[in-house]
């Protein structure tokens, strides 16, 4: 991933297990996850790129967050992730999926991979980019107005993944 497409990543990544601080004089980013491994990948990439940033334990949760920091750079990030929700593609995708996703195979049950993400513009941004790289998918209506988006079949999931270039240890994991 060069470093256009991490900043992609990333401004998406922090739509879904993030947010922007756009406070005067205090402008960062901050992306949560339970998984320092793929925190701290993402920092060590995001240096190479000049930008700074760092990762650290939440005191109240088993989490960890990443912070990135630089007004300019926050403010670039922001615009990027809002194209991303008019334009979505795979690098906006793989966000989503290494945020909110899952993968899960019953018993005589095929591969699964699921997306689950409350309506708005998100949900809107996922089912355009799954219909835009034409992975057969299924949208099941939850309870509390959310969407969830199955990917199932061996075929369909390993098109996803040849697709879509998912970086969370919690997936790369299971495929490799």
């Amino acid at each position: 991933m060069n470093c256009n497409e991490l900043l992609e990543y990333v401004a998406a990544l922090a739509l879904f297990d993030g947010y922007f601080d756009l406070r005067k004089r205090r402008e960062h980013i901050v992306i949560a996850d339970a998984s320092y491994e793929f925190l701290y990948g993402i920092c060590e990439n995001l240096t190479r790129c000049g930008i700074s940033c760092n990762v650290k334990p939440d005191k109240r949760s088993k989490m960890y967050r990443l912070r990135i920091y630089g007004k300019e750079r926050v403010l670039s990030l922001r615009q990027i992730a809002e194209k991303l929700l008019e334009e979505p593609n795979h690098i906006f995708l793989a966000a989503s999926f290494d945020a909110e996703g899952t993968v899960t195979k019953g018993r005589g049950q095929p591969l699964r991979l699921r997306i689950i993400q409350k309506e708005g513009p998100k949900a809107d941004a996922i089912r355009r980019a799954l219909e835009k790289l034409e992975i057969p998918h299924l949208v099941v209506r939850r309870k509390g107005g959310y969407l969830e988006f199955v990917i199932s079949s061996k075929e369909n999931v390993f098109k996803f993944l040849s697709y879509v270039p998912v970086k969370h240890p919690k997936v790369r994991r299971i495929f490799s």
